[in-house]
């Protein structure tokens, strides 16, 4: 699984825009074009569609001259061509685990049978 960034300029200000037409009709289905997983960041200047595909060839065509920014209504707001950004750093909080398995230190004298249950 692959994610990465497709960076688009945005005309100044129409941010606002951008969010209300990505909220009622974004750009392209997810689903058709084998994105497991999309958020999208908007500022004033620029909108960021954060993609999960193990299509590496998607993002390309997304962002090539025959794309969803040939929609007339995103025309009017996209100041530029969108260029990728690929993962520099990421972290992930550890998922709690729920296995049964418990990582503390061995039971020690009166603890249930009693004595260390491995030699020191």
């Amino acid at each position: 699984m692959t994610r990465i960034a497709m960076i688009v300029p945005l005309v100044e200000g129409s941010g606002e825009r951008a969010r209300a037409l990505v909220s009622s009709d974004p750009p392209f289905d997810p689903a058709a074009l084998a994105i497991e997983k999309q958020e999208v960041f908007v500022t004033d200047s620029e909108i960021a569609f954060v993609f999960e595909t193990s299509d590496h060839g998607i993002l390309e065509r997304l962002a090539g001259p025959t794309s969803w920014v040939a929609a007339p209504e995103w025309r009017e707001i996209v100041a530029g061509k969108p260029h990728v950004a690929r993962v520099g750093y990421s972290w992930s909080r550890p998922e709690d685990q729920t296995t049964g398995l418990a990582f503390t230190p061995t039971p020690g004298p009166g603890y249930s049978e009693g004595g260390d249950v491995f030699a020191p």
